[in-house]
């Protein structure tokens, strides 16, 4: 029986199914999959990995809602749990803190497969916790500001006092279009609140200072009236000429700055949101990450199929690879001109003498809506491994993103007249100084 799919994330295929007697069918062993929202790439690995594999079946087992969770949590401590588990965030830093992820360490630096120095080392810095690494993610992406090199510099990395110095020189040019007060908080400035006025490692808190009911009541200024919880950047067209930065963009791919170039009609940097102490900061975001569960019975069945799903080559990514060799292998492709040859093998000239090139890239909906790159130069592809670089993927736990919801709470009313700067400022510091500790 011949059998085609066509999935709506757009991967699609035939099988040709043959009818087999039970008993010819090899016995395998079941590995159960822990799941809450898998991706539908993840969904695609599991299958070709049962089909392919003579020794194992991964069960996929959906776990939804808080209800969900809570009988994960129960089955885990049972004597017959999961072996593999899907992570979000807050999964990592429930688990990772009571030790129970089990060390993928000593399965890396014994597989034949796969090494540690395939992988960016900042994810799996990241992603090893209390000494333990917990999962190696499989693809990722890095939000960043992009501001024009003319006006924002060619370093990355600055200051919220750089920011402030960039109005000043523009004071008719647009800085923050169409973002709220929470979104400011919370997206662009998250990074320098929680350097500046934290201080982890005493856990001592400085809301309650003029500097900071001063520094709330700027961002207020700046903000917009909208009730919106996210900002989107369309890349469509052209950047205004009277838009300083495009705040929320994307890489997602390695032709991510390239666009941005053509966006804005000239060269551009990604400088990064504003931090304490001016060091490039970028937003890592992360796709597909699965760990083993350390009282799993099943750890070398678990770990063979983690394994093949990092090596695995096909499917349809929704980011960049996590593996540097097949990072690196695509840019090489970006970055070598793709000449157009002859008979003989032999690049063709063009009527000018310059030999043809087929266009590496191609880009529709921005400059002119349709602009054609031939492949991008060394300095593009340097200016995109500095932002992987310098990419913070470090799993955001949930004390953070709190802290930031009680500025939003508390500092919104200051917005209307309700309350006072310093008066919510003071609030601010008692509540987080108490969640601080309270995590410490």
């Amino acid at each position: 029986m011949a059998v085609y799919y066509d999935a709506a994330s757009f991967m699609s295929g035939m099988y040709l199914l043959e009818k087999t007697p039970v008993e010819d069918l090899p016995e395998k062993e079941t590995v159960v999959f822990a799941v809450f929202s898998p991706s539908s790439q993840m969904e695609q690995f599991v299958m070709q990995f049962n089909r392919n594999s003579d020794r194992y079946r991964v069960s996929m087992v959906y776990y939804q809602g808080e209800e969900g969770r809570a009988r994960l949590d129960a089955q885990i401590l049972s004597p017959d749990p999961p072996d593999l588990i899907e992570l979000y965030d807050e999964d990592i830093a429930k688990y990772a803190r009571k030790d129970a992820l089990e060390d993928l360490s000593p399965y890396l630096e014994t597989s034949a497969v796969l090494q540690r120095e395939d992988f960016l080392e900042g994810i799996l810095e990241a992603y090893t916790i209390r000494g333990r690494l917990v999962c190696i993610p499989r693809e990722f992406w890095c939000d960043m500001v992009i501001g024009r090199s003319s006006q924002v510099g060619e370093e990355p990395g600055w200051t919220v006092e750089d920011v402030g110095e960039l109005m000043d020189r523009h004071p008719g040019a647009e800085l923050f279009a169409d973002m709220g007060f929470p979104i400011l908080v919370r997206d662009f400035f998250g990074n320098y609140i929680l350097g500046q006025y934290i201080d982890w490692e005493s856990g001592t808190c400085s809301f309650d200072g003029e500097e900071f009911a001063a520094f709330m009541e700027w961002v207020a200024a700046q903000s917009r009236e909208t009730d919106r919880e996210f900002s989107m950047e369309p890349v469509v067209g052209t950047m205004p000429g009277d838009r300083l930065l495009a705040i929320n963009a994307s890489l997602l791919d390695l032709e991510a700055l390239v666009k941005q170039e053509a966006f804005f009609q000239e060269a551009v940097t990604a400088i990064g949101y504003p931090t304490a102490d001016g060091r490039a900061c970028y937003k890592g975001n992360i796709l597909d990450r699965v760990g083993i569960l350390a009282n799993s019975s099943r750890k070398e069945a678990a770990w063979e199929f983690i394994e093949a799903f990092l090596a695995w080559e096909d499917g349809r990514p929704m980011g960049l690879p996590s593996r540097k060799t097949a990072l690196d292998k695509r840019m090489e492709e970006l970055t070598t001109p793709d000449y157009v040859l002859d008979g003989e093998g032999n690049p063709q000239m063009d009527q000018n003498g310059n030999p043809l090139v087929i266009p590496r890239i191609t880009l529709l909906g921005v400059g002119d809506g349709r602009v054609e790159v031939d492949y991008m130069t060394q300095e593009q592809a340097d200016q995109v491994y500095q932002v992987i670089a310098a990419t913070d993927f470090t799993p955001r736990d949930n004390i953070r993103e709190e802290i930031l919801d009680i500025i939003v709470e508390e500092i919104s009313p200051c917005l209307t007249g309700r309350k006072t700067f310093q008066e919510a400022a003071e609030v601010v510091q008692n509540r987080v100084q108490n969640m601080v500790w309270e995590n410490m």
